[in-house]
């Protein structure tokens, strides 16, 4: 079991590099090889434990060496690879992670956040913290679920629950539905709860720079909260509220273009306000630039270049 610990460690990581364990040498550093044990030892210990963690990766060799007698002998090398898309677990449901020089039992909630962060398991699909229906717009829900009802011709007597858990926003467990991230986002009465930075602030500024103190030229400031779906509405709103339109001239007709393309934003806010780790979107509008910041661990920016035709002076 202890080799089957390692393959599970390394390929947990940390890191990513994996790892290298040798079999034949002491912890001391003395050699004693591998010469003097039975070819079924010798494959047994080749096999890494592989029949305790199937999932773990890795290669063997054997290396010629001197051993503390002075005798020649071998070594068994084995590298072990970090694995990127599953946790790797032992037969019996345990895993461990590498920490300096041991390996580490995982707790259940560590073993989460590593199929999360591996894309093993959807994070928008593992269950919220708020408890149904307490917490949740029913009269929302009851909207949703009378159309997808009518949508696919659905029976009555379907409940709303399950039509949530068809719709794999949640499941039901014993008579009792479990909401996910994803219907927390959707129907919660309040999803900060769940996501603190699921909101959006909009901030305009005179000119094309961000001043302070004196030269503040904040001309609107405007909070977007509520669920995803009305932050992603209220959100294209002020936008569309605050560009400007162009006018062209074209083919002997006018028409007229939006300052910075509203299915660019819209996809941007989209795909950002449905990741698992939501922090706050910060939308700032200057006369001659528009960008979008985020405030997350891993920040994207998304710039919107005008056409060069349309600058004005």
């Amino acid at each position: 079991m202890g080799l089957a610990e390692c393959l599970s460690a390394f390929g947990n990581g940390p890191a990513v590099e994996g790892g290298v364990v040798v079999i034949g040498v002491e912890k001391d550093g003395t050699v004693t090889g591998c010469s003097s044990l039975s070819e079924e030892k010798l494959q047994q210990l080749e096999f890494m434990g592989r029949d305790h963690c199937p999932d773990g990766r890795f290669a063997t060799n054997r290396l010629s060496v001197v051993n503390a007698e002075g005798r020649p002998d071998f070594i068994i090398r084995a590298r072990i690879y970090y694995v990127e898309e599953r946790l790797v677990e032992l037969t019996n449901g345990a895993a461990f992670c590498r920490e300096s020089d041991r390996s580490r039992r995982l707790t259940e909630p560590e073993k989460q956040e590593i199929r999360i962060n591996k894309g093993e398991r959807a994070f928008e699909l593992e269950s919220c913290p708020l408890d149904y229906p307490d917490d949740f717009r029913l009269p929302l829900i009851a909207r949703f679920a009378a159309q997808i009802r009518a949508s696919r011709d659905g029976s009555a007597e379907v409940s709303d629950e399950q039509i949530l858990e068809s719709m794999r926003l949640g499941r039901i467990k014993a008579g009792t539905f479990i909401p996910n991230n994803v219907c927390a986002l959707t129907f919660a009465n309040d999803p900060r709860q769940v996501f603190p930075g699921s909101y959006v602030h909009f901030l305009r500024y005179n000119g094309t720079e961000e001043k302070t103190g004196r030269e503040y030229n904040i001309t609107k400031d405007r909070m977007i909260e509520g669920n995803i779906l009305e932050i992603i509405r209220d959100t294209s709103g002020i936008l569309d509220a605050n560009l400007r339109e162009f006018t062209e001239f074209r083919g002997g007709k006018f028409y007229q273009t939006p300052e910075y393309p509203r299915d660019a934003w819209l996809r941007a806010y989209c795909e950002r306000l449905r990741s698992s780790l939501i922090p706050h979107e910060n939308a700032t509008c200057l006369r001659e630039a528009v960008r979008r910041s985020s405030s997350g661990r891993e920040p994207r920016w998304v710039h919107a270049i005008r056409d060069p035709r349309k600058s004005l002076p």
